[in-house]
């Protein structure tokens, strides 16, 4: 009697690197085929090392049943505004509105054609920043100091103010004064009634700076009625760009 021979078991090899679990579930070296005598995968008894398992579904035998599902749509919650407030759009400038809507203000119109005050300075003001943004050549370069841009919010900011009745009824009424001889075409008047207002007609003490004229301290012994445009830097940054819009209209008209 032949003695019996020992099944020999599969040998596991310590340095035998393990499969890529995108290719097959189990490792390589899970299986031991008897007849060949070959290593492969147990998960789908295959003995080549590159090839695809056959346990994993192929995604294009998916395609067909991944057709007839139906997915349900999932309502995102708004979680805030669309835009964060750093980089909504900015409002549009006063000549950007006044460009897009020329056929509104493009006629230089009278006092007499106004019902109301207010609403014949904030036409007469949109009408000449909108006449200047066309025509930035009426002031000789020579004789234009200053920058458009500047004039241009000076006047957003005076007519906002009057829009919104938050101007002092005594400088509202010069500027409507100033204003009413030059839609006219007198600039001689509009000239002088700039002058009062901004400057005044009765005496008081006028001191000078660097840059331009200021209203001066009490003076012992005198009294003197304070001027308000002078008194305040708002109001008389904002003169300033009616004084140039007066001097734009000159240029522009009185030819």
């Amino acid at each position: 009697m032949e003695p019996s021979k020992k099944r020999k078991g599969p040998v596991v090899y310590p340095n035998e690197p393990a499969a890529r679990p995108s290719r097959h579930l189990q490792v390589w070296g899970s299986f031991f085929d008897t007849k060949t005598m070959k290593w492969g995968y147990a998960c789908c008894r295959s003995l080549e090392r590159d090839s695809r398992c056959g346990a994993i579904p192929n995604n294009d035998d998916l395609k067909d049943y991944m057709e007839h599902l139906h997915t349900t749509q999932v309502k995102r919650k708004k979680l805030g505004p669309s835009l964060p407030a750093t980089i909504q759009p900015a409002p549009l400038s006063l000549v950007d509105t006044l460009q897009s809507r020329q056929d509104h203000f493009e006629k230089l119109r009278t006092r007499n054609t106004f019902s109301g005050r207010e609403e014949f300075l904030i036409y007469t003001l949109k009408h000449l920043v909108l006449t200047w943004s066309l025509n930035p050549t009426a002031i000789p370069k020579f004789e234009q100091k200053y920058d458009f841009d500047e004039v241009a919010k000076g006047v957003e900011k005076l007519v906002m103010l009057i829009e919104k009745k938050q101007i002092n009824p005594r400088i509202l009424e010069g500027l409507e004064n100033i204003f009413k001889n030059a839609t006219a075409k007198d600039f001689t008047a509009a000239n002088r009634l700039y002058f009062d207002l901004s400057i005044g007609k009765e005496p008081w003490p006028i001191g000078v700076g660097e840059r331009n004229t200021y209203e001066q301290g009490k003076v012992r012994g005198a009294k003197f009625r304070r001027n308000l445009v002078l008194h305040d830097e708002e109001y008389r940054h904002l003169m300033l760009q009616v004084k140039r819009v007066l001097k734009f209209s000159e240029c522009h008209y009185a030819a």
